[in-house]
């Protein structure tokens, strides 16, 4: 249960990778930073870095505290771990803050999210925030536009929880439109101060 930069690679092991690539499409090493702050699923190599030296990744307040709105978050771990459990306790902390909190989940795990979040708050006090519309789970199709879609109705300055994007990647890699659907989450999550936990 980590961000992905917790699969620890050392800094300077990013730093060569983003000297080959600045080589290889020609561009400033700022620039491939950044590209390779973004392959973690950081807006930007600064923000990678406070991440990487600063958050203790066992605790979902830790990380909250280090997770600004306008910013993207990766979840990631092996099956099992915990990532689950890991987001709904960051919705949690957000919702203690009187934060919207959007669960879209993509793989049809409705009925396990919602078992999950009454665990972790108790039956009681997740049905108040599910019926006062504080945490919402919505459904998915694995194409863009649905997920684009369901973003651009998301209430601005809310945490955003997409349980498996990885299902909008695979459906992508061929045609490298990823990268696009990025660039689209990005600018959607900061022009409506989203917080992004993917």
């Amino acid at each position: 249960m980590t961000t992905q930069s917790v699969n620890r690679p050392s800094i300077q092991s990013l730093k060569n990778k983003a000297r080959l690539l600045a080589d290889k499409e020609k561009i400033a090493l700022n620039q491939a930073l950044n590209l390779i702050a973004n392959d973690y699923g950081f807006t930007h190599w600064p923000l990678l870095m406070k991440h990487f030296n600063t958050v203790r990744l066992n605790n979902p307040e830790a990380i909250w505290r280090l997770f600004y709105s306008g910013e993207m978050m990766l979840l990631s771990a092996m099956e099992g771990a915990g990532k689950l459990s890991m987001a709904l306790n960051i919705a949690c902390i957000a919702l203690q803050e009187e934060i919207e909190v959007d669960y879209i989940t993509i793989h049809d795990n409705r009925d396990l999210v919602n078992k999950r979040f009454n665990i972790i708050l108790g039956d009681n006090t997740a049905d108040c925030f599910m019926r006062c519309g504080s945490f919402k789970i919505i459904d998915v199709n694995r194409d863009e536009e649905s997920l684009l879609d369901k973003l651009k109705l998301i209430k601005n300055n809310a945490l955003v929880i997409i349980d498996y994007m990885q299902a909008v990647w695979d459906q992508h890699k061929e045609s490298k439109n990823y990268e696009t659907l990025l660039r689209n989450i990005k600018e959607l999550i900061k022009e409506k101060n989203l917080r992004l936990l993917m």
